[in-house]
């Protein structure tokens, strides 16, 4: 049997460009379920395994649940591991997933299943980060080589290479590959699979081969891009081939004007996708781009932000401006930018009260 192997659905009703609701599920989430769909649907015959994060909280409501347990159920077998946004704590059964039991086998502790070692997820601590939880659960788990020619790891947790930034490779749940790969050909693992960050990343590290699927669904504009997400990796245990796909769906664009997202579009013209653009501009700029940006059709989700930097200078300049006025200079400015009642001349106003102010 082939396993196939996602994560990071982050199903849920989003409140930012969610779109109009229907039967308790509003657009983006009826989005994010086709993704899973597809996905469950992609290799007829495969043992689908969620690693982490099925749902984007702890308390999906019951429209979202009846969702997921459709999906899952059109799977030949499926397996659901606890990821950290399904988690409320570490107790077993103190989670998002109980209500799929019915359709799938829900992993909330570490166990062996077949092929696979399942490890859900681990909140990490200073005393016990990830990258020594994972050697000792492993110990724990006393696996034998049985009949199995090798075995499949599958974590929710950072998978951490030489190409990773530097705060994520500090951070308690990263864990280095070059580690984990010595640690796996220790017990006869040949293969590792996780979920957590949303890129897709691919290693082999000393025989041993690595990867982090990717978010099926990417979240918002910290995860842009149409590349590296929609992540699935099928897994053959005869051969331990590890194949990777990237499936078409909500996609999220950050983009410095509306030309380039509409190349970005134009080069994926898959019906499967579909796209929330957000245009960073001058400040002086975000109206007429805005106006440009209605003009681009069936977006999930738009928006013109004006860039930071520029903001940040400009505000800087004007309160340079300020401390360097006169009290007569920043009394026209007000006067002139808030105007005056009717019938009153500003020149006039202005004049009288820099007199009062001299006494």
């Amino acid at each position: 049997m082939r396993y196939a192997i996602l994560a990071d659905v982050h199903l849920a009703s989003h409140a930012v460009f969610g779109g109009p609701t229907l039967a308790g599920v509003n657009t983006r989430a009826s989005l994010i379920a086709r993704v899973l769909d597809t996905a469950v649907q992609l290799v007829p015959g495969c043992h689908v395994v969620v690693a982490g994060d099925l749902f984007d909280t702890v308390r999906p409501s019951p429209q979202l649940i009846r969702l997921a347990q459709a999906a899952l159920s059109r799977a030949h077998q499926a397996t659901v591991l606890v990821g950290n946004h399904d988690q409320v704590s570490a107790a077993p059964g103190d989670h998002a997933l109980g209500p799929l039991a019915p359709v799938a086998s829900v992993v909330d502790v570490p166990t062996v299943q077949g092929p696979l070692v399942l490890v859900p997820f681990h909140r990490p601590t200073p005393d016990q980060p990830t990258a020594s939880y994972i050697p000792a659960v492993l110990d724990q788990l006393a696996l034998d080589h049985g009949p199995h020619t090798g075995r499949l790891l599958v974590l929710h947790t950072g998978l951490s290479g030489p190409d990773t930034p530097a705060f994520l490779q500090s951070s308690l749940g990263a864990v280095p590959v070059d580690g984990l790969a010595q640690v796996c050909a220790g017990h006869g693992i040949q293969s590792v699979v996780s979920g957590d960050w949303h890129r897709q990343a691919r290693f082999r590290v000393a025989g041993v081969q690595l990867v982090q699927v990717g978010a099926l669904a990417p979240t918002g504009f910290d995860d842009p891009g149409p590349v590296g997400y929609g992540g699935l990796v099928t897994w053959d245990p005869d051969t331990q081939a590890l194949e990777t796909y990237q499936l078409p769906g909500p996609r999220f664009l950050a983009v410095t004007s509306v030309a380039e997202a509409v190349r970005v579009i134009q080069r994926h013209p898959d019906p499967g996708y579909t796209w929330a653009v957000q245009v960073t501009v001058p400040p002086a700029q975000v109206a007429s781009v805005q106006a440009e940006l209605v003009e681009v059709p069936g977006l999930l989700g738009r928006r013109v932000v004006a860039d930071r930097v520029q903001v940040a200078a400009a505000t800087e300049a004007a309160a340079q401006a300020v401390r360097s006025a006169t009290p007569g200079d920043q009394v026209a400015a007000w006067v002139f930018a808030h105007g005056v009642p009717g019938g009153l001349d500003p020149a006039r106003v202005v004049q009288l009260a820099c007199e009062y102010l001299d006494g």
